[in-house]
């Protein structure tokens, strides 16, 4: 089956242009005229700017004045499309025998800008009834790109969401954020929810193909229904379902993308001349003179080549050749070669969905093939999904039940230091192709301790890099059920489950050939000086460290539904109650003497110490044991409320309590009550309204509070179980002391929003402001030390924030050939600290500043005398550089600004010329700053890794200080000179740019256009991406500090029989 997914790669390309020469064949079919008057069905007054087009293609005329409109078309049968905003799209089918003109009458829905659902994971909303912040991604725009995980097809499709979130993303794991941060110490990513619950498994798991949907809730009321996890906002996913009497419809997706090699050479780091003048530069001041009383020391070629000149072993000259001869080599370009290769992602999808009258079905398989961008790294996704819905009692009762199971195997690449040599001027092969050996450990030690009977001592990176094996698997399994029954025209009942279940596990073997091993054995080897005998307390064989976790939860929620509506009023309903269980384990272990054979492992000696036979000194041997897991249930009541008088006017109401074992001594302070209020007024239908112009204008406005949840504290004392080495028995350190008053942080939040449409739907789109304010963050406050402790993590912070969401879409050229149309997306996020009872450091968090706050120290240049770099200390220039790293005021520290972007958004236009389709999408990221990486002498003269590249700027004579910034070389080393330098205002830059993320290029092919095409639909895609920047403030990217960008170019094909 492997084989034959892997055809993917030359497939979807053969098949594209197949289908491009077969595409031909519509320019032989007769052009028809369809004509008609698009009118609403409520009043028949004539839709004006209503979008006319056909549904297997991008032909398309909007209506006149009058409402009519005229489409010429290639086909004599298929389906027209007609849109309007704030009404209820229609298809109508048309073939030879249909009469002209038509009359199609579209149903008001108030006010839906566009034709979407907003699913919160509690109901489904019409947008017109929902007063809250959200966006709608549907599966047409998740589809634009081919990424794997399906968090990465967010970028740049929705206003708030902020990929990149900056340096401090503390406990950010995601890596995105939405309208920015509210908390200090908790978590701060948004809750993911899959079908109806919050996902408690993997994101890799998530196959993007299953996806139908993606809505974003930003503000309280749209986000408080999820209670205590809604504070960092809420990602609603809902995945693929059958449809009600559709034929069984078969759809096979694939696509293939290949990442550029990365740029090894493009890194900004030193080159092999510098590292070995910094070599030379040490060794000039002696610091190696002490290796010749340290016998296990290992030396450097280079170090050998300057010993040996020094002790008139070789001539100057013939020094300056081999240094010469070091130097032409860099390691970068073994990496690149060796190491390094094209990325390669393959997707293979199938499904088959469809109904009958009482029963829809899906059934979709997948199947991922990675290709990392290193050698040996890559990774495997095998996808099942089944949904089924019955209608049982004349309809009244709704059943669903869904399965999905999927299997993760994926294959690291070793990153170790032991893939490096010593040095960067030693080549990873020689001349022959054959692995080169290097030494951390001086050979002539090496030949001669223990007697020659030791492993074998030296190592070959390129032999570790091949030998390296880590693999993991992850399953998960997700099982969905639901019932729904009708009790009556205004009542419903629903009770949903879910339990998902998940394993990982992780086998990092290190084979007793690899150097990790040899090294380990012969440490702990016992040498005995009269017969040479030796004693190998850690056995020669593979080392095995294994990592096993699994968690499984049960989610149960009964709720009771009401809609009701009679003359101009509208009722809408939900209450319920939800129950949690959640539990998690861990084991983690090292296996000593491995045999994977037959599973043996030899048992050691952790307890006593044993001396090594480097130094002598005793040491026990290293232990790889933990174990651990998580217990968390919870359980919520909730309900809410939506009224609309009119169609016009539409009052909300929420409101949640949710309670939990982590919180509280006494029961009233295990939970926390959420609300929200809101409300809209489509201020357009009004009579007194007369804006020809601007024929759509809707005000909103909701207020009320989310929550955050942080699972590292609780109201007792917590402490850590550990065995102690030292007095041989268990111990425990206390991690938290007892906090009976912790509470619940809670954020409240309000937005105030306006939808608009200008006349023919020409420009479209919503304006909001918000306004945040977090009280009880959880943070650390200090403590008397006469308690035993100096601070405890609690409620013990507070911030504001506020921001504004832009989106604006225009249709900028509709005719019956060529559209063209825009989204602009516009947003603002700032924060502050309002109240922190902690301690910090100069450079930390501070009282009225944003979370990203980036300080630095104030900068005076260089030294003209010897390069040294100054500072301000008491107002006045100054060297003292350890008690400027220590002093917090505005004489030493300035603040810079934010490291996380103000303003950002992105651009994307589309232009459609009958089924070709291309798009490009730009974004951008303003108003904020970043640290540029420089020159560190304290790691430089380590000598393990290169510097950054402006080394070769660094201040070398009086006069330099006028051209560079860049401090003199200079030893001793100071690290207080180095971390002044480093967090200078000198190396922080605007990180302001402009970025073209994508293009995307795709064919739609119909049967209904096409005579005897083999597929109902057929489209390719092709698409390029992460292009780099179009304009940035600084000289370096920001966001690749290190390697310049990789693109990516992607090409698919999806089919429908």
């Amino acid at each position: 089956m492997k084989q034959i997914l892997r055809l993917g790669g030359w497939y979807v390309p053969f098949l594209c242009i197949v289908s491009l020469i077969t595409g031909s064949v519509q320019a032989q079919t007769q052009p028809r005229s369809i004509t008609g008057t698009v009118i609403s069905a409520s009043d028949n007054k004539p839709l004006e700017g209503a979008t006319v087009k056909l549904k297997s293609g991008g032909l398309g005329v909007m209506t006149d004045k009058d409402g009519s409109f005229r489409l010429t078309t290639p086909v004599i049968k298929g389906t027209i499309f007609v849109t309007f905003l704030g009404y209820q799209a229609q298809e109508i089918p048309f073939g030879p025998d249909t009469k002209m003109p038509l009359i199609i009458k579209l149903a008001s829905e108030g006010n839906e800008l566009e034709e979407v659902e907003v699913s919160t994971g509690y109901q489904k909303l019409s947008p017109e009834r929902s007063t809250g912040s959200f966006t709608v991604i549907d599966s047409t725009l998740l589809n634009r790109s081919f990424s794997t995980n399906i968090l990465d097809r967010l970028k740049g499709v929705s206003s708030s969401v902020l990929f990149g979130v900056g340096p401090n993303n503390g406990t950010n794991t995601l890596g995105f954020s939405i309208r920015g941060r509210s908390t200090i110490l908790a978590n701060a990513d948004p809750l993911i929810v899959v079908d109806n619950f919050p996902y408690d498994g993997d994101l890799s798991t998530i196959n993007p193909n299953d996806v139908s949907s993606v809505t974003i809730l930003k503000d309280a009321a749209a986000a408080s229904i999820w209670g205590v996890r809604a504070g960092n906002g809420v990602i609603v996913i809902t995945t693929k379902k059958g449809q009600l009497n559709q034929a069984a419809k078969v759809t096979i997706s694939s696509n293939v993308t290949i990442r550029e090699k990365a740029d090894m050479m493009g890194r900004h780091q030193m080159s092999t001349a510098d590292m070995i003048e910094v070599e030379k530069f040490l060794f000039d001041k002696n610091v190696f003179d002490w290796y010749s009383a340290v016998a296990y020391q290992a030396i450097s070629p280079l170090q050998d080549i300057l010993f040996k000149q020094r002790d008139g072993g070789i001539t100057a000259d013939e020094a300056s050749a081999q240094i010469a001869q070091l130097s032409q080599y860099d390691y970068r370009r073994d990496q690149e070669k060796y190491f390094y290769r094209n990325a390669v992602n393959q997707q293979n999808a199938v499904s088959i969905n469809g109904g009958g009258a009482h029963n829809k079905y899906l059934f979709s398989a997948g199947y991922d093939d990675n290709i990392g961008e290193m050698q040996k790294a890559g990774d495997s996704r095998i996808t099942l999904n089944a949904a089924n819905t019955y209608y049982l009692l004349k309809d009244r009762l709704e059943m669903n039940i869904g399965v999905n199971y999927v299997v993760n195997k994926i294959s690291y690449s070793s990153n170790s230091a032991n893939i490096r040599p010593i040095r960067i001027y030693i080549p990873l092969v020689d001349d022959a192709g054959n692995p080169t050996t290097d030494y951390p450990y001086r050979k002539s030690w090496i030949d001669t301790i223990g007697g020659g009977a030791l492993l074998d001592w030296s190592r070959k990176p390129m032999d570790e890099f091949n030998q390296y094996d880590d693999h993991r698997k992850i399953t998960t399994y997700t099982i969905n059920s639901s019932l729904k029954y009708k009790i009556n025209k205004l009542f419903s009942l629903s009770v949903l489950y879910q339990y998902t279940s998940g394993n990982n596990e992780e086998d990092n073997l290190q084979g007793a050939d690899t150097y990790f091993v040899r090294d380990l054995v012969n440490q702990y080897t016992q040498v005995n000086r009269a017969t040479g005998a030796l004693n190998k307390i850690i056995p020669e064989g593979d080392i095995l460290d294994r990592y096993r976790s699994g968690f499984y939860s049960h989610n149960v929620r009964g709720q009771l539904n009401f809609d009701w509506s009679f003359e101009k009023h509208q009722v809408t309903s939900i209450a319920g109650a939800e129950l949690k269980d959640y539990e998690s384990s861990f084991d983690k272990n090292r296996l000593y003497g491995y045999d994977g054979d037959i599973g043996a492992f030899s048992a050691m000696d952790y307890v006593n110490p044993y001396p090594t036979i480097i130094t002598g000194a005793k040491r026990p041997i290293p232990l790889v044991a933990s174990t651990g897991g998580t217990t968390d249930r919870s359980y919520s009541y909730y309900a809410n409320a939506a009224y609309t008088y009119d169609s016009k006017y539409t009052l909300t109401l929420s409101g949640r309590k949710d309670a939990s074992n982590l919180f509280g001594v006494k029961a009233n302070q295990k939970t926390v009550p959420l609300w929200s209020v809101g409300g809209s007024w489509i201020l357009s239908k009004e009579s007194f309204y007369q804006l020809d112009w601007l024929p759509y204008l809707r005000l909103r406005v909701t207020h009320g509070y989310n929550g955050n949840v942080d699972k590292t504290v609780s109201a007792f004392t917590t402490a850590q179980a550990q065995y102690s080495y030292t007095f041989a028995t268990n111990a425990a350190t206390i991690v938290n002391p007892p906090n009976p008053s912790l509470r619940w942080e809670k954020i409240a939040v309000r937005n105030y929003g306006l939808d608009f449409s200008i006349t023919q739907n020409r420009l479209f789109g919503s304006i909001e402001y918000y306004t945040r304010n977090a009280k009880d963050l959880i943070g650390f406050s200090p403590l008397a030390a006469s308690t035993g402790f100096t601070q405890f993590k609690g409620n013990a912070a507070d911030m504001t924030g506020n921001g504004l969401d832009v989106n604006v879409s225009s249709n900028n050229l509709v005719s019956p050939d060529i559209t063209w149309s825009t989204q602009f997306l516009l947003s603002y996020s700032a924060d502050k600290i309002t109240h922190y009872m902690a301690s910090t450091t100069a450079l930390g968090l501070h009282e009225g500043k944003p979370y990203s706050a980036l300080y630095s120290y104030r900068w005076a240049g260089l030294d003209p005398a010897t390069g040294d770099p100054i500072g301000y200390l008491n107002g006045e220039p100054s060297k003292a550089w350890s008690s400027i790293n220590t002093a917090d005021n505005e004489e030493s520290v300035i603040y810079n600004g934010t490291s996380s972007p103000q303003l950002f958004g992105s651009l994307r236009n589309t232009f459609q010329y009958k089924q070709l389709t291309l798009s490009f999408n730009v974004l951008y990221k303003l108003g904020y700053y970043f640290r540029q990486l420089s020159i560190n002498y304290s790691g430089l003269f380590t000598l393990d890794t290169p510097g950054k590249s402006d080394y070769s700027k660094r201040w070398q004579q009086p006069g330099d200080e006028a051209t560079t910034d860049v401090p003199s070389m200079t030893y001793p080393r100071s690290s207080s000179r180095d971390q002044f330098y480093s967090n200078s205002e000198v190396l922080v830059a605007r990180g302001d740019h402009i970025r073209l993320q994508d293009i995307q290029l795709s064919y739609q092919w119909s049967k209904s256009r096409i005579s005897g095409f083999p597929f109902s639909d057929l489209s390719c895609n092709l698409y390029l991406s992460d292009l780099g920047q179009i304009w940035k403030k600084a000289d370096i990217d920001p966001e690749f500090t290190d390697l310049p960008q990789q693109k990516s170019i992607a090409l698919g094909m999806k089919a429908t029989f």
